[in-house]
């Protein structure tokens, strides 16, 4: 839906709904402004709408994305020339608006400066192209026999386009060799294919007319002398090889121009910006894509869009619009990729396309993937990439707490415990540390990341790391009184766990009151006797040592149906009406030590340690006391780390990592 009336509140004109004019705008309304986009056509999208063949880029599908945009709040205003043509004047938008972005384009065609361009039948490829996208093309004109003039890829679509529209033959002539042509290979290759001859090495002199329109082009052959600025080798006239070829229709494609009237500064037919703020010179006027940097790809001009959208919000804002932006990427340096073994290299899919004989119109020549083709395609990606210093992670972290200007720093910390769940070896001055206690977990190991927890906390709040040979020591050093609840699960525990050792052993630990055990703790039944218990013998808490793993009032990655309905039954979902602490003795224990009773047995043991020390914690809040014996320098980003610091955080310690 395009707005008939401007939104009150809008400080900010683009001119122009080219790629980078509607990138801008997006950005800015992702940022709570509402833009009025001024657009001289009568359709949004620039050159993708008017300069890009529809064979390419379907017209409903480029729809779709404006449509998504303006959903956004940005109002487009079709058919409003800014400075000509009855739109409102330069001076009206720098009164009315705070900021103006201009992107404008490069709508206007380069002329060859030959003789006889102006004679009927020169089609200029811009205004060629814009014609028959805006169906302003007239059916019953006779195309006949076509050069295109130029090697990029508007001079190609130029060519394809005139075949579709029935042209009796179609030659593209270039200058140069196919090496050098600018135009992408495989849309050179796709003309090639559907009939389109290429020439080479040629270079018009005159236009000739016959009977008031064009009747051939006096040509002369070329060679490639020395490199020129852009790095290809110059062509060179030959002396004396002119040559003529017949045609009805020529179609100029060497390059476009800006056709921009506003009082912006230029430079070799381009507007004049600074290259990182895209500001003009003049405040709160900035411009970019193909206006500022010549005819461009649509992703430079959607990154000019992204560009110049930072930096209007910027400049409203009163912020110094250079501050942390970088222009050019630092080089990457030299790195080697290991390609694991298990990894094999795989061609690209080839894109399903239609055949050149059944491309006799518009129809999007690229079909798409099928499922089958678009899973290979994708089953390919390895996680390679290296950062590109986007530094689009600065602006989403939310604590600010990364910053790409950072160098290694020395500092001493003084900490009672240490996590190395990194990968190699620990230093050797961590084990040197007086006092410390260092425990070794495998990265990916968060079963031995929840016992190492559990063992830093217990000695954190005055308990004693349990030697799971020894269960008659007293890890438990508490005057209160908790209960311990066992559950079967059914029986399936059984197997797997001497419940009758873990029952003896927590029963004599000081401050476990009482030991229970239930047939099932997901069920109603088996929580209501939980709640009686604790109730009756009036205790402190309790530890349940079933499949749930945690007392979070949520539902993560690792909740299954069986733990959620361990949580619903017992009233995680509320406030429970006693500090309850589950511990994971299903699946950390007896389903990792399937054929291993006793070191599934000591695991659960260490585990419900862990958890009373947690309880002694939230009844006593004994915060203060772990750092008594200074924080936990936990290493290593990997799962087992994060399990750690979930654990050691939820309990109070200090943590550094």
């Amino acid at each position: 839906m395009i707005h008939d009336s401007p939104i009150p509140d809008s400080q900010i004109a683009v001119i122009g709904a080219g790629p980078a004019g509607l990138s801008c705008a997006y950005h800015l309304a992702r940022r709570g402004y509402r833009p009025v986009v001024f657009e001289a056509l009568p359709v949004a999208g620039g050159m993708m709408a008017t300069g890009i063949p529809h064979y390419r880029l379907p017209k409903d599908v480029l729809q779709s994305e404006v449509e998504f945009i303006q959903s956004l709040g940005v109002e487009i205003r079709l058919n409003t020339p800014v400075g000509r043509d009855g739109g409102p004047s330069w001076e009206e938008l720098r009164r009315d608006y705070k900021a103006i972005f201009v992107a404008v384009g490069a709508h206007k065609s380069r002329r060859l400066g030959v003789p006889g361009e102006d004679i009927p039948g020169v089609l200029h490829a811009i205004e060629f192209l814009r014609d028959v996208n805006l169906d302003r093309w007239d059916a019953s004109y006779n195309l006949g026999r076509v050069v295109v003039i130029g090697g990029g890829n508007v001079a190609v679509d130029a060519a394809m386009v005139a075949r579709r529209l029935g042209a009796e033959s179609v030659t593209i002539m270039y200058r140069r060799t196919r090496n050098e042509m600018p135009a992408h290979p495989w849309e050179v290759q796709d003309a090639e294919d559907e009939g389109i001859e290429l020439r080479f090495l040629a270079s018009p002199v005159r236009i000739l007319e016959k009977n008031g329109r064009v009747g051939g082009i006096e040509c002369i052959r070329m060679q490639l002398g020395e490199p020129d600025e852009t790095g290809r080798r110059r062509p060179v006239p030959i002396e004396g090889s002119e040559f003529t070829i017949e045609c009805d229709t020529v179609i100029p494609a060497i390059g476009q121009a800006l056709d921009c009237p506003l009082p912006l500064p230029t430079e070799r037919g381009r507007i004049v910006v600074d290259p990182l703020t895209l500001e003009t010179g003049i405040p709160g006027v900035f411009a970019g894509g193909d206006a500022v940097t010549g005819p461009a790809t649509v992703i430079e001009a959607v990154a000019a869009g992204i560009r110049a959208a930072e930096s209007i919000d910027r400049y409203l804002k009163g912020e110094n619009l250079r501050a942390g932006r970088i222009l050019e990427l630092k080089p990457l340096p030299d790195e080697e990729y290991h390609t694991p073994a298990e990894v094999k290299p795989a061609p690209r899919q080839e894109m399903p396309r239609l055949a050149p004989a059944e491309r006799t119109g518009f129809d999007e020549i690229d079909q798409g993937f099928p499922e089958e083709q678009a899973v290979a395609e994708a089953q390919r990606c390895l996680a390679c990439g290296v950062c590109s210093e986007c530094l689009e992670c600065v602006k989403v972290c939310e604590s600010q707490a990364i910053n790409h200007l950072a160098r290694p720093t020395q500092f001493a910390l003084t900490v009672g415990s240490v996590i190395w769940a990194a990968e190699g070896e620990p230093p050797p001055e961590l084990a040197g540390i007086d006092g410390n206690r260092l425990y070794r977990v495998k990265p990916a190991d968060t079963l031995s990341a929840s016992a190492a927890a559990g063992s830093v906390l217990a000695g954190g709040h005055g308990l004693t790391q349990i030697d799971t040979n020894k269960t008659s020591e007293n890890p438990c050093q508490s005057v209160s009184r908790f209960g311990v609840f066992l559950c079967h699960c059914g029986g399936q525990m059984d197997e797997a766990l001497d419940v009758g050792r873990i029952r003896e052993a927590v029963s004599g630990w000081p401050g476990v009151a009482r030991v229970e055990e239930i047939p099932f703790a997901c069920h109603p039944e088996g929580a209501e006797r939980i709640r009686e218990v604790v109730a009756e013998n009036g205790l402190d808490g309790a530890v349940l040592a079933a499949c749930s793993c945690c007392s979070l009032e949520q539902i993560c990655a690792g909740c299954t149906y069986q733990r959620v309905r361990c949580k619903d039954a017992l009233g995680i979902w509320g406030e429970p009406p006693f500090p309850l602490e589950p511990v994971n003795v299903r699946e950390q224990c007896a389903w990792v030590h399937p054929d291993d009773r006793d070191a599934a047995t000591a695991k659960a043991l260490s585990l419900i340690a862990a958890g009373i020390a947690r309880l002694r914690h939230t009844r006593y809040d004994l915060r203060g006391q772990a750092q008594l014996r200074g924080e936990v320098l936990l290493v290593g980003n990997g799962p087992a780390a994060s399990r750690s610091a979930e654990l050691l955080a939820r309990c109070g310690l200090g943590i550094r990592r």
